[in-house]
């Protein structure tokens, strides 16, 4: 094994960090020189698939035992307790990889509802870039979900892109689109004063303003009942709030 993949440090596989594991654990195995354990190569032009089965195993009974012990021991190293049980079935390295991959990678539907609930609920975090945020989307969430998951979770300071989206006709509304407004405004805010969050004290104030601002425009309108609207020439309210204007 070469320093570098000894060196490398990431945390081990539990039941949510499948597949940003996998991908590291496949670098690990390639810096080791033993991925050819877990991906085996073989020549398939112009054969069936019986004789592509044969192939496969004999490449797999031509695999020296120590780099498959070596393998398995890089897994097994790099998972949780948890997780044990799923590598106790084999002594084969490929055979733990791709039990690992069928527990967590299931297609059943109440596997993708869970991944979906668990998706659109996430929270940015204060220290977390966008670029970070944007990548923890699946390849397996339509874009529609992936839209909703990366605008909810977002802070109060990014309220006013959010009205801009919902805005936005929905055959301009792309995910790309998306992608682009939210790194694009996380640098203006960054430019702008360096941190996107505002404190409890503000949001507090802005909250009262608001609640002002609304109380005395009622009070306006209940002081003068026959007040007209600009736009529907009803009575009892301006042409700011007018509910036909806003439909």
């Amino acid at each position: 094994m070469t320093s570098k993949a000894a060196t490398v440090c990431f945390s081990w596989l539990n039941n949510t960090n499948y597949l940003e594991w996998a991908l590291r654990m496949e670098a690990v195995l390639i810096c080791a020189g033993l991925w050819q354990m877990i991906d085996i190569i073989i020549d398939e032009t112009g054969k069936d698939a019986a004789t592509i089965a044969k192939g496969i195993k004999a490449a797999i009974d031509g695999q020296a035992t120590d780099k498959m012990n070596e393998a398995r021991a890089e897994i097994i190293l790099r998972v949780d307790d948890g997780q044990l049980a799923h590598c106790m079935k084999s002594r084969d390295p490929r055979e733990i990889w791709v039990t690992l991959e069928q527990v967590h990678c299931a297609a059943g539907f109440a596997t993708n509802l869970a991944l979906c609930r668990r998706f659109l609920t996430m929270k940015k975090t204060d220290s977390q870039t966008m670029q970070a945020w944007i990548g923890q989307a699946g390849t397996d969430i339509t874009d529609q979900n992936k839209i909703l998951a990366l605008t909810i979770g977002l802070l109060s300071s990014y309220d006013s892109v959010i009205i801009n989206f919902d805005s936005t006709s929905s055959n301009l509304l792309t995910l790309n689109h998306v992608i682009s407004r939210l790194l694009n405004e996380e640098i203006c805010q960054i430019a702008s004063g360096g941190n996107s969050t505002k404190s409890d004290d503000d949001v507090q104030d802005e909250a009262m303003a608001v609640t002002s601002a609304k109380s005395c425009k009622l009070k306006l309108i209940t002081a003068n009942p026959d007040v007209i609207c600009f736009f529907c020439n009803k009575k009892g309210h301006y042409k700011s709030d007018c509910p036909e204007r806003l439909a």
